[in-house]
């Protein structure tokens, strides 16, 4: 089968066209995240260091947005009788343009694999067990990124159909994509193995819940980068359609999940004002999530309890609130700012 080829020129335009679509929904995201931030009396660690990635993946986005235009730009300015014409300009790999465009791009995937690396730790309980093969696979994808860029500078190898650039950047990709499947299938396997836990009292349908998963767990920014991996794979420049749209969906993806939490930690803010002590009989309420699941006891008073699962204070801020009636035993305590609550299992 022939990989699918699309002219430099066109490439240029559709690849600035996306991302230029791409940028527009990112600011969205973007500013409404900063809104939400400064509009929440409860600003959690993890919600200040996600709105400082945040900023920090938005000045890089807008960076290389910036650059892009200017290469689509100076593509158009270059087709003058006086100038080099549109592949010289476009395909010279030692511009200054270029390696910085290069450059953001590597940082912001980076930054994201970081990112799902700190959110998988959070939900995981803070086990650095479960992160380390993750970290591993950062710093070897840190090392190919930037060594990329450094191929690509040089003016000895400076096409990308030179075998020791590409297998540069194809490890790169690959490293990049096993980081990210490895980190996104642990994240949603957590939000699930969580979530089935209050399932009985959520009534989400299953459309809402997958749509929340592949949010959360950040399932966009792979599926973009299986895809420019299948198309650096096939010798496709369709790759450069999907390259350029990279730091803003990355930037839109972490946003989204920030917007949840924000607003989770407003939704719980006003909880907090009208949740009274709760009675121990059938009462229906609304907590935000501090599960502690217990076994059996004799009676629903003050006994001795033994945890044989804690959610952190920390993970619950990326779990959903939910709807819980308060039966009898076995039982789930869910703890709230104002007291706490003994829940049927």
């Amino acid at each position: 089968m022939r990989s699918v080829f699309i002219p430099v020129e066109q490439t240029q335009i559709l690849s600035q066209a996306c991302e230029a679509v791409c940028y527009g929904f990112l600011m969205c995201t973007f500013f409404i995240s900063l809104y939400i931030h400064f509009n929440i009396s409860r600003r959690t660690t993890q919600t200040k260091v996600l709105i400082s990635i945040a900023c920090a993946m938005y000045v890089i986005a807008t960076g290389h947005f910036a650059i892009s235009l200017y290469r689509t730009l100076g593509a158009i300015e270059s087709l003058k009788p006086a100038q080099s014409g549109i592949v010289a300009f476009l395909g010279d790999k030692a511009a200054w343009h270029l390696i910085t465009a290069d450059v953001l791009f590597v940082t912001q995937c980076i930054l994201a694999d970081s990112v799902a690396i700190y959110r998988c730790w959070i939900l995981w309980d803070r086990d650095f067990r479960i992160v380390a093969p993750s970290v591993v696979l950062l710093v070897g994808n840190l090392a190919a990124g930037y060594g990329s860029c450094q191929q690509l500078a040089n003016s000895e190898a400076s096409s990308l159909s030179h075998a020791h650039v590409r297998n540069w950047i194809l490890a790169f990709y690959v490293l990049s994509v096993a980081h990210n499947t490895v980190t996104t299938c642990l994240t949603a396997f957590r939000l699930w193995w969580v979530d089935r836990y209050i399932s009985d009292h959520v009534l989400h349908p299953p459309l809402y819940t997958t749509i929340l998963l592949l949010i959360e767990s950040a399932a966009l920014y792979l599926i973009l980068q299986v895809m420019v991996l299948a198309a650096f794979v096939s010798h496709s420049n369709v790759q450069f359609l999907f390259l350029g749209s990279i730091p803003p969906i990355t930037g839109i993806t972490f946003t989204l999940i920030y917007i949840r939490i924000g607003l989770r930690s407003r939704y719980r803010a006003q909880l907090s004002k009208t949740v009274q002590q709760p009675d121990m009989s059938e009462v229906a309420e609304t907590f935000s999530i501090d599960l502690s699941i217990a076994e059996s006891q004799s009676t629903l008073t003050e006994t001795t309890m033994t945890v044989t699962e804690r959610i952190s204070l920390d993970v619950a801020d990326d779990m959903r609130p939910c709807h819980v009636i308060m039966h009898s035993q076995p039982r789930i305590v869910i703890e709230s700012p104002e007291g706490r609550a003994v829940v049927a299992v």
